[in-house]
């Protein structure tokens, strides 16, 4: 008994097998070739598009994760300011008042050399804090050339000093400078902040 009625039927059904093989065989080729091109091209416009696709993914990533570095960034610069911040403020309040005043002697000297040049031959008035008064003094006592006259100002600060001549005057203040110093640092890392929020 045979089993072949259970079986769909794929051949070619109502036509004539004479008729299939009747194609020429330069027909066939046409064919095949034909057959190829399609294939090739349909593989080639999948490759493409998976190739697009790639790319576009690769473009995705590489900017999510610029983002991710530009806020990592940011967020270290941030931390490194926050810390940074005590230890400027600490040396502005504490160490720049020290250098200012040690160094406040070596401007004075500097500043009665440029007045000398001009005023050789007058007094030249130093006007300081009282708490400066007595260091200053004895720092000029061993200078051979000109004349000084001293006067404690009770309204200038420590790091404010006056050099007064018959033609010129001089102002030396530390404590601007200190205060310029100050203010540039509050101003950078309030900057520096703003940036980071709204940036």
């Amino acid at each position: 008994m045979s089993l072949s009625h259970r079986y769909q039927e794929f051949g070619p059904t109502g036509v004539d097998p004479a008729a299939v093989m009747a194609i020429p065989e330069e027909g066939l080729e046409d064919l095949k070739l034909d057959s190829f091109e399609v294939g090739y091209k349909a593989g080639w416009d999948d490759s493409s598009k998976a190739h697009t696709a790639e790319q576009e993914e690769a473009v995705t990533s590489i900017a999510q994760r610029l983002e991710d570095l530009s806020f990592t960034h940011e967020e270290a610069i941030l931390k490194m300011n926050s810390a940074m911040q005590p230890l400027l403020k600490k040396i502005t309040q504490s160490l720049l008042p020290n250098i200012a005043k040690n160094a406040l002697g070596a401007h004075v000297v500097d500043q009665l050399d440029h007045l000398l040049k001009d005023n050789a031959k007058d007094t030249i008035e130093i006007a300081v804090a009282p708490d400066n008064l007595e260091p200053l003094q004895k720092l000029l006592e061993g200078r051979s050339t000109g004349s000084f006259k001293f006067a404690a100002e009770p309204m200038l600060t420590s790091g404010q000093v006056y050099l007064r001549a018959n033609r010129s005057e001089r102002e030396i203040n530390l404590d601007a400078v200190q205060g310029g110093i100050t203010a540039a640092l509050d101003a950078f890392f309030a900057q520096t902040q703003e940036d980071t929020q709204y940036g």
